[in-house]
């Protein structure tokens, strides 16, 4: 587990040992710098704590090839998810066979493997047939359907944000 120091001193992670360039997940501070703000007292910060203590860590596997796999391994961070990110389906299907996630969140448009390939490798193997996936693209709802037809759990748009993504990963795993 490779750890990298975030612009606030805070520390993000992610779980793919040996990946070179890995990825920097900035993390914003409970107040800032200014001397203006004050910081937040604790009981307004306990609204947020039954959603994340009673939530699962979920590994979650993100095949993402362009500059959203930062952006989306933020979210899936942020919202408490342990997120191994790779840049296309055939990185993500060998690191199945590794480390065999909770759920796998895959783009459809990558070079190699696309995503839809990687759902239907994922779905023809038994040992992982009832992993679930998660589509995401930006080709809108018929290459979604197209991706439900060949074996994916859930779809979403993209761009996406944390809520859509969060009710989607979970509905998943649930499913």
């Amino acid at each position: 587990m490779d750890y990298y120091r975030g612009a606030y001193g805070t520390v993000g992670h992610v779980e793919k040992p040996g990946d070179e360039l890995g990825l920097r997940f900035p993390l914003r501070p409970l107040y800032s710098a200014n001397k203006t703000s004050r910081p937040r007292m604790f009981s307004q910060l306990v609204h947020l704590l039954p959603s994340v203590f009673s939530m699962r860590r979920l590994k979650i596997l993100l095949a993402e090839d362009d500059d959203l796999r930062s952006l989306y391994g933020y979210i899936l961070l942020a919202a408490g998810y342990k997120v191994n990110a790779v840049r296309n389906g055939l990185q993500a299907f060998a690191e199945i066979q590794v480390n065999r996630p909770d759920v796998v969140v895959t783009d459809i448009a990558m070079p190699g493997l696309s995503g839809l390939d990687l759902i239907m490798a994922v779905r023809s193997d038994d040992e992982l047939a009832d992993l679930p996936v998660v589509a995401i693209t930006s080709f809108g709802e018929g290459v979604c359907k197209q991706a439900r037809a060949v074996g994916a759990t859930k779809s979403i748009d993209k761009p996406t944000d944390v809520t859509s993504m969060r009710e989607a990963i979970e509905a998943a795993v649930s499913h």
